[in-house]
């Protein structure tokens, strides 16, 4: 589990617990009930770097048991969050988006999940238990890179440096980073 807003490291993104951490249900709702909430505004590409990096592949993560990645956010940001779904499909990871409130951006769910048919849209926290029950129950495990969207650079990061301890590959890196072209 990772958290994530747009205040500086150390405090987001942060890795909450891997995919290794727990070995039962009631330890992993343990965990998730003692995170707190991280004040700031939303930068969803860089919680999804985040697991991306740590999390998957990591301990814990099974060959046999499909990869998913389930982003719940109450907001909505200007980070390249198609370029991270890009990175997660190119690596077989099933996306999953969950807006919850009123400032979310349905299109910005479709763009993470990188399809219709993986977004969500709640008006508040209590639908969360269906939404969560009706993507643990799908068999939507395909996980196809989708068509790039048309790019921004109103929208994207400006970061071009790329790092090989990053754990993404070059490769990896320029899909994240169109707008990289001196690199890429």
């Amino acid at each position: 589990m990772v958290t994530f807003a747009d205040v500086a490291p150390p405090q987001a993104p942060y890795k909450v617990f891997g995919l290794g951490d727990y070995l039962d249900v009631a330890s992993v709702q343990v965990a998730i009930s003692q995170t707190y909430y991280i004040d700031g505004g939303t930068d969803i590409e860089s919680g999804m770097t985040k697991a991306l990096t740590d999390v998957f592949g990591n301990p814990g993560d099974r060959a046999t048991v499909p990869d998913i990645m389930i982003v719940i956010t109450d907001g909505q940001d200007f980070s390249n969050v198609t370029g991270a779904q890009q990175v997660a499909a190119s690596r077989g990871i099933t996306v999953f988006s969950v807006g919850v409130g009123a400032y979310v951006d349905y299109n910005q769910l479709v763009a993470i999940a990188g399809s219709t048919d993986r977004a969500y849209n709640a008006t508040n926290f209590d639908f969360l238990d269906e939404i969560l029950a009706d993507i643990c129950g799908s068999n939507s495990t395909n996980s196809v890179i989708a068509p790039r969207l048309p790019f921004s650079s109103a929208i994207a990061p400006k970061t071009c440096a790329f790092d090989v301890k990053s754990g993404f590959t070059k490769q990896e890196f320029c899909t994240a980073r169109p707008y990289c072209h001196q690199i890429c």
